[in-house]
């Protein structure tokens, strides 16, 4: 029962005692002598004493996090005070004075000890009565330290909160000791952590607001830091009045652990600002990088930020653990964190080498800077990116140093279309402006951490701008000293003059003096530098117009003349000369000082004129050439058909052919008298002028002619020997051979084959034998006799005919020999078989040579058929079918005649048996 009583209440949070009924009606005399009752209440009074024992060690504060605040052990005291009061209250009930009265009587062992205990128990309660008023003093003060919002008042309330600590120790009796003023210090560590704690917003921290994090965990490590200060300063001020032996470790270990989350949760957020680019009020733009493979070291770059995503919402995850500072998980979350982010600095820092590598200038590297300038924060980059940013320096260190050579060395290189010394001055001008531009570039990157050099280089910068002026001063005392004061007899010049080096063309006859001067006074002035008064720039204006309207002019009239041969020239002499002469003003009349804008564009219309001529000339030969072209494609007679046909359907083909092929002749001829007539009308009066000029230009034009109609009328003789020879087994003519009473005849004959033969050359050579000379037709006398009086004594046309007339006769022999072929057979057709029948009659036959005759018809008749039905001899093919036919039919009969005979001989024989 006692047991279960303690165990109900204790649930509750009280002690009560558990005094059972027994003994209690009845006298104390009279229980003493009841010995096994003594032994019970001895049992509950033992139960008593551990009871209160138990009470009395119980110092456990249940506060979630283990963070006792000072209000906490007020609350402790408060409570343990009305426990024990309570327990002592119980002890002075009539009913345990009853029970305590019969184990004295009974002078039991266990009531000493009862005793004991509950003078511990009063000595407990003078404690806890003295320590509630002081703890009290704790409480609200350290309430105002949660709701404080500025650093100077959360200060000044720890000075108080402590100085009350101070008059604990000082004036208390049981918390002036060095334990206590240690845990009093401890509860208030605990107090300022918890304060903190709820301050800070893990879920929005994580949620993408890192500048919030990294503000409020700055203030709450300044909170921290601000209280262990006052505490030593504390110390230190009162440590002549107080002897005190606190524990330091003990008093800060809550602080220092939470200040070592604080610190995490600032690498956090200063990573989410690195790699996550997270910020409530600054938007970030992606990487960009303007090298060579640009977007791979940008996909780079974005694989970065996702692998820190994703180890950021791993974080995430475990946000509730990391103010948590009794939760040792954490240790592990965040070293792989660490992890993390030391393997990012080296995929950073490679990338910064590589790009900053490929970099081609210092524009280029400046960007790369600029666009991982977001890594410099991070420790393990800033040396690399320290490096980087010297080797920037050092770059405009060696543009500074090279320019400064180059002005000590002299600037002699200057571009081509520039000239002399204005081309220095401009060169001089843009290298300087263009080390000025990159060091504005670099000047302005202010966000950049500042580096040893750079003081050194901007000096360097200074002295060299002083070096460059004094250069650029120098260039243009140079070129006014150059100025002569004879420039008015340069301006009396005539505009043109013959070419000494190019015979026939003309020169701009200016002084290049003039155009140099102007051109670097033109210079000056644009770069900003005075020009001397004695430079009259805008007659200059005027000047540099005549001279491009001039040499435009001259360019012109060269390029048409220069356009033509030297025999063209000659072709365009009086043309060329009418030309020259309306030019003659600008050789012999005007000079540079007048303005010929009103009169050049009359000077470029004569010169428009004669190229307008050339080019017609040149366009109409163009054409010319092209349709003698055409000429030298053609080919009179082609024999190349697939079929051997007969002779007149042979001629009727060739004189088709020849037909057509001439009408396309003369087409060709005509346009070519066209574009002749065409040149000779552009020429008009010029004809007169030109002499025999033109009689050599149609003599050419004849040859050309003549060259394409001999190739194409020899080109058509090589087809004619190629189709006569046969080489590729292809007859163009078929004949056939016949039976008659002569005997083996070609139909037509061989001679006839001959001639049609020979007359293929006559009607090739004859095609041409028409058409007339260009010369000709423009009555000229050339002394040229025709074309087809020149082709009959040409020697590749003689050649060709010989061989041709070889080919016809080697066709010939071949004819006479296949006929004589057939002569075996001509018994057969020659002989009267009913003669020969009747003198046959009159010999004495035996049947072995009536057998023998026989066989010879059956042999004669096998000999026959081996014999081809068609032969080709060269260029003809013989049809024999019907001479086959024929000697067949004669064969036949010779045998129905001698098997007659050898039916009647046998008849005979049987009647005369």
């Amino acid at each position: 029962m006692t047991y279960l009583t303690e165990l109900h209440y204790k649930l509750s949070g009280f002690t009560l005692l558990y005094v059972p009924r027994e003994g209690s009606d009845m006298e104390v005399q009279e229980v003493v002598l009841n010995r096994s009752m003594i032994k019970r209440l001895e049992a509950v009074v033992i139960d008593w004493t551990g009871q209160i024992r138990a009470t009395l060690s119980d110092t456990q504060h249940f506060v979630p996090d283990d963070l006792v605040c000072p209000s906490d052990e007020y609350s402790f005291w408060l409570y343990r005070h009305e426990v024990l009061s309570a327990i002592r209250l119980q002890y002075k009930g009539p009913n345990v004075q009853h029970i305590v009265k019969i184990l004295e009587l009974a002078q039991s062992l266990y009531i000493k000890h009862l005793k004991d205990v509950l003078a511990d128990l009063d000595k407990e309660i003078e404690i806890a009565e003295s320590n509630i008023p002081f703890l009290k003093l704790l409480v609200d003060p350290c309430f105002a330290i949660g709701t404080l919002e500025t650093a100077d008042d959360f200060c000044s309330q720890l000075i108080y909160v402590m100085h009350i600590i101070r008059f604990i120790g000082q004036d208390s009796n049981y918390l002036n000791k060095d334990e206590s003023i240690t845990k009093l210090f401890l509860y208030l560590s605990n107090e300022i952590v918890s304060c903190c704690m709820r301050g800070i917003d893990i879920d929005r921290i994580l949620a993408g607001a890192p500048r919030y994090g990294i503000e409020v965990c700055r203030m709450k490590i300044d909170c921290c830091e601000s209280y262990k200060i006052i505490y030593e300063e504390m110390l230190e001020h009162f440590k002549d009045e107080f002897t005190w032996n606190l524990d330091y470790a003990a008093i800060f270990n809550r602080i220092n652990a939470f200040l070592q989350r604080l610190h995490d949760i600032l690498e956090i957020c200063d990573a989410m600002l690195i790699f996550g680019k997270y910020a409530e009020s600054t938007t970030y733009t992606s990487y960009r990088f303007f090298c060579n493979n640009a977007e791979e070291f940008e996909r780079r770059c974005d694989q970065v930020e996702r692998i820190f995503h994703n180890a950021l919402e791993t974080i995430e995850s475990v946000g509730s653990t990391i103010l948590d500072i009794n939760n040792k998980d954490w240790y592990g979350y965040i070293g792989e964190f660490r992890g993390m982010l030391k393997s990012l600095d080296d995929i950073i820092e490679n990338l910064l080498s590589n790009v900053f590598l490929i970099s081609e200038n210092m524009e280029e590297k400046l960007n790369v800077l600029v666009t991982l300038l977001n890594f410099y924060k991070r420790e393990n980059i800033r040396e690399s990116f320290m490096r980087k940013i010297g080797d920037v320096w050092s770059m405009l260190n060696d543009e500074i140093m090279q320019l400064s050579k180059d002005i000590s060395a002299g600037v002699i290189e200057y571009p081509s279309l520039l000239p002399p010394q204005a081309g220095r001055y401009a060169v001089l001008k843009m290298r300087f402006d263009h080390v000025t531009h990159l060091r504005t570039l670099i000047v302005n990157c202010r966000f950049f951490p500042e580096h040893p050099k750079q003081e050194e280089v901007l000096a360097l910068y200074e002295a060299c701008e002083k070096q460059v002026k004094t250069a650029l001063k120098s260039f243009n005392e140079s070129w006014c000293k150059s100025i002569t004061t004879d420039m008015a007899s340069w301006y009396h010049r005539n505009l043109i003059y013959r070419s000494h080096l190019r015979p026939g063309l003309f020169e701009v006859n200016i002084e290049r003096r003039l155009l140099v001067l102007f051109d670097e006074a033109y210079y000056f002035k644009t770069l900003g530098v005075n020009v001397p008064m004695s430079l009259d720039l805008e007659k200059h204006e005027n000047t540099r117009l005549t001279f491009d309207n001039v040499l435009r002019l001259v360019l012109y009239f060269n390029g048409v003349v220069s356009s033509i041969s030297d025999k063209e020239r000659l072709f365009f002499k009086p043309m060329i000369q009418q030309t020259e002469r309306k030019l003659e003003p600008l050789r012999s009349k005007l000079t540079w000082e007048e303005d010929l804008s009103e009169f050049i564009e009359g000077y470029v219309v004569n010169v428009r004129e004669l190229l307008d001529l050339i080019e017609l000339y040149k366009q109409e030969n163009h054409k010319i050439s092209s349709l003698v072209e055409r000429i030298y494609g053609m080919v009179f007679v082609r024999l190349d058909q697939q079929h051997p046909v007969s002779m007149t359907q042979l001629m009727n083909s060739v004189a088709e052919q020849k037909k057509a092929v001439f009408t396309e002749l003369l087409e060709v001829l005509t346009e070519v008298s066209q574009n002749i007539f065409t040149v000779y009308d552009s020429l008009g009066s010029n004809i007169r002028k030109m002499g025999n000029i033109w009689e050599q230009y149609l003599c050419k034009i004849d040859k050309l002619l003549k060259a394409a109609i001999f190739t194409c009328t020899l080109n058509t003789l090589r087809g004619v020997q190629t189709a006569l020879e046969n080489v590729h087994s292809s007859p163009i003519v078929i004949i056939e051979i016949l039976l008659k009473k002569e005997g083996a005849v070609y139909e037509p004959s061989v001679e006839a084959v001959e001639q049609t033969l020979r007359r293929l050359t006559e009607e090739v050579a004859l095609t041409i034998r028409s058409v007339p000379s260009m010369a000709r037709r423009y009555q000229l006398d050339s002394g040229e006799r025709s074309f087809y009086l020149q082709l009959l004594e040409h020697p590749e046309y003689k050649r060709l005919t010989t061989s041709i007339d070889d080919t016809i006769n080697d066709t010939v022999q071949l004819l006479r020999t296949y006929q004589a072929k057939w002569n075996v057979f001509r018994p057969f057709w020659c002989v009267d078989k009913a003669a020969f029948i009747e003198r046959f009659k009159l010999t004495a036959m035996t049947s072995e040579a009536f057998q023998k005759n026989i066989e010879k018809f059956e042999e004669l008749q096998n000999q026959l058929s081996t014999q081809g039905d068609f032969m080709v001899c060269r260029c003809v093919e013989i049809d024999a079918l019907k001479l086959k036919y024929a000697l067949t039919s004669h064969i036949v009969e010779w045998q129905t005649n001698y098997v007659e005979y050898l039916k009647c001989i046998a008849y005979g024989k049987i009647i005369g048996k």
